[in-house]
This record gives C-alpha cells, sequence and structure tokens, in this order.
C-alpha cells in the first residue's frame, strides 16, 4: 500500500535475493529467474502453513508436502546458482589470464586458445577433486599438470612460457623489485630462480611417489591422528636454506626470509 506495485517487487526482490547477491554475481536476467523461485517457494510455504492451521492438513501431510517442496526449491535454486557461478568463474579466469600474460603481447587467437585450454584444464581438474580420492590419484593429478604445461607450451613457445612461469612467480618478481636493494645481478636473479623451481620439483615428485601425510597415534586417544612434518620435506627446506646461507651471506638470507621467499619449517 505505500509502496506500489513496483516500489514493492523491488523491495521484496531486495530481500529474497540478499543471500545469493552475497555469494554470486548474477546478471540481471538471472536475478528475475531467481526471484521468481524465491517469491514462489515463499508463496507456497504460506499457503501449506495456513491450510495446516485452518484445519485442512495435519502435521504429517504438511511435513511431507513441505520436504518435496523444499527439495524442488533447492534443485532450481542450485541449478540457478550453479549457471551463474560458473559464468562469473568464466569471467574471473578471463581476466586473471589477462593480468597473467600481460607481458607477453600475445596475439588476440592466442589469448582465445590460452581461455579455452584453461577452461580445459579447470574443468578437468574440477571432475578430479569431487570424485573420491584414491591410489590413482597422485598420478591423475600429474597427468593434468603436465597437460596443463603441455597446453601452455604449445600455445606460448618453450621461451614464452618460462617467460610466463617466472613473471607469475611470486619469488622471482620480489628478487625483480628489490634487486638493487638486495644487490643482485640478472645472473643472482635466475640462478637463485632456478634454485627454488627445482625445490619445488622436488617436493612435487616426492608427494606423487609417498603418501600425502604421515600420521602417529596420540597415546591419549587412538582415534586423534597427529600429523607430522615429512622428514624429506623437513631436510629438503633444511638444504635450501643452507644453499641460499652460503650463496647469499647471512644478512640477505635474512631479508630473503623476511619477505617470504624461504619456506620455513615448522
Amino acid at each position: 500500500a505505500l509502496l506500489g506495485d513496483d516500489g514493492f517487487e523491488h523491495w521484496n526482490k531486495q530481500r529474497l535475493l540478499r543471500s545469493a547477491a552475497s555469494e554470486f554475481v548474477l546478471t540481471t536476467a538471472e536475478s528475475d529467474r531467481l526471484y521468481r523461485v524465491e517469491k514462489q517457494h515463499e508463496e507456497h510455504v504460506r499457503d501449506l502453513t495456513q491450510a495446516r492451521e485452518d484445519g485442512k492438513l495435519d502435521p504429517l501431510d504438511y511435513n511431507e508436502q513441505r520436504k518435496t517442496l523444499d527439495d524442488d526449491y533447492q534443485k532450481e535454486r542450485a541449478a540457478l546458482l550453479t549457471q551463474g557461478r560458473r559464468e562469473v568463474e568464466g569471467e574471473n579466469l578471463i581476466a586473471g589470464l589477462k593480468s597473467e600474460t600481460r607481458h607477453l603481447n600475445l596475439s588476440a587467437q592466442e589469448f582465445a586458445e590460452l581461455v579455452q585450454a584453461a577452461r580445459k584444464n579447470m574443468e578437468a581438474e574440477q571432475e578430479l577433486e569431487s570424485a573420491p580420492k584414491d591410489a590413482s590419484y597422485a598420478d591423475k593429478r600429474r597427468a593434468l599438470d603436465l597437460a596443463a604445461e603441455s597446453d601452455l607450451t604449445r600455445i606460448l613457445g618453450s621461451q614464452r612460457f618460462e617467460d610466463f612461469k617466472k613473471g607469475n612467480d611470486f619469488r622471482y618478481q620480489q628478487m625483480k623489485q628489490y634487486q638493487q636493494l638486495w644487490q643482485l645481478s640478472d645472473g643472482d636473479i635466475t640462478y637463485l630462480y632456478q634454485k627454488f623451481v627445482t625445490f619445488d620439483k622436488s617436493l612435487e615428485d616426492h608427494r606423487i611417489r609417498a603418501p600425502q601425510t604421515l600420521e602417529t597415534t596420540d597415546a591419549e586417544s587412538k582415534d586423534s591422528p597427529v600429523v607430522q612434518t615429512d622428514p624429506f620435506e623437513h631436510d629438503a627446506r633444511q638444504q635450501l636454506e643452507t644453499d641460499l646461507l652460503q650463496y647469499l651471506g647471512e644478512q640477505r638470507l635474512q631479508r630473503f626470509k623476511a619477505a617470504g621467499l624461504v619456506p620455513q619449517n615448522e
């Protein structure tokens, strides 16, 4: 009565979509479709509740009909929001790739191929992560990573692929940013970057071969596993720090640590 039909619909739409709007970026068409789903569900619930209160529907029938109503509502809502999420993820993927490849001077065709490859890899990764993890998980994970790397190398070429990896590696970016302050030559940065890459590769290979975690049983509770640090990873971090100390010296090593470049044992 106060707002009029248009004003009421605007207010009601904001009220019913408040939850979804906080989680998803929806287009106008998606908002309209979701509003109809939310409004219809609310009206049906109100009708069921009124019928129960008027004695036309007993509690058992009410509960059964309400469950069916809620199940159908959740399916419709999930379908709409999953679609919206996919569209938002697609937009985020393109924006992210534009940022990550800004220094590579890609042609429109190369960028389109890159987006297509990234989408394919993302879908394969989502499929793998949604399935139960078994003994073949590590091999499948490694195969996905190799396929993604192969696609990038094919599209970008070997040199630009290396530039892509370096340009998006936090450690390389930090070393370039503080090159003068840390008194690093281009050769120093190349050597240290490769040292970090070799360290990453050794851990990745080890995690594929070995169990993901080591567990011991707590003496007080057999049902409470205690996760321990993998000795291989501990030793690898220790060796990396020793190598960096020898190359950089104590003062520069401390600066690398302060910048978060040196992985620390817990």
